[in-house]
């Protein structure tokens, strides 16, 4: 494909981060005594249409919900800048965010009891609690199905995620491919230096300072 047919997406994509969150709202953000002076700072910010349906008094849930389906919201309205053969792969992004609750599911496990907001998400209900056979029944029939099945067959959950996305991936020269396995890999060995830090005071956010810097230095490299 042509460098023109980027012309757009790529736009709206130097706009956006452009318009990111300083340093200075995330520590705005952190310092917040509840939930409503968090919203009240975040309303101030870029952040603002990510919590503009939210208030003080809405429970975890709620929130859980309303951010989850913000993001596919957000994934799917990049996919919609993209040239038409990508959007499938850049739609598929939006899924990530539910890799949790996907092997929750797989490994039967009771976390998914008490997460109303699970059972009330159209994208999640086939991995809520009960019964096991229609839950079969309807992996299948779900975008996770690919996913699914390797994870069957023996593959780890991440790596049948990251495999099914490359398989979304329209033809594209070698030094695409390239870029895009950079990043692939970027975001597969943070995900396990996050899971090795697990509770450290502090740790995550310092490794996600850290992945935010590598991912601006790719943006602007791979122009």
């Amino acid at each position: 494909m042509s460098r023109a047919e980027f012309a757009y997406v790529q736009a709206r994509l130097h706009a956006r981060h452009g318009a990111r969150p300083t340093p200075g709202a995330w520590s705005l953000l952190a310092a917040s005594k509840d939930l409503g002076h968090c919203l009240q700072a975040a309303r101030g910010t870029p952040l603002q249409e990510w919590v503009e349906h939210l208030s003080g008094r809405a429970d975890a849930h709620l929130i859980e919900r309303s951010l989850r389906a913000r993001w596919r919201a957000y994934t799917g309205a990049v996919a919609s800048w993209s040239p038409e053969p990508w959007r499938r792969a850049v739609r598929w992004q939006g899924t990530a965010m539910d890799l949790p609750v996907v092997a929750a599911a797989l490994a039967e496990s009771d976390v998914l009891g008490w997460l109303s907001w699970v059972r009330e998400d159209p994208e999640l209900r086939h991995f809520a609690p009960g019964d096991r056979t229609s839950r079969e029944a309807a992996l299948p029939e779900s975008r996770w199905a690919p996913v699914v099945f390797a994870w069957r067959a023996g593959a780890d959950l991440v790596d049948a995620w990251s495999a099914h996305w490359r398989c979304l991936w329209p033809g594209c020269g070698t030094a695409e491919r390239a870029a895009l396995g950079e990043l692939s890999q970027m975001l597969l060995v943070h995900r396990r230096r996050m899971a090795a830090a697990g509770d450290a005071v502090g740790e995550g956010a310092r490794l996600r300072t850290e992945l935010e810097r590598a991912l601006v230095r790719t943006f602007r490299r791979r122009v």
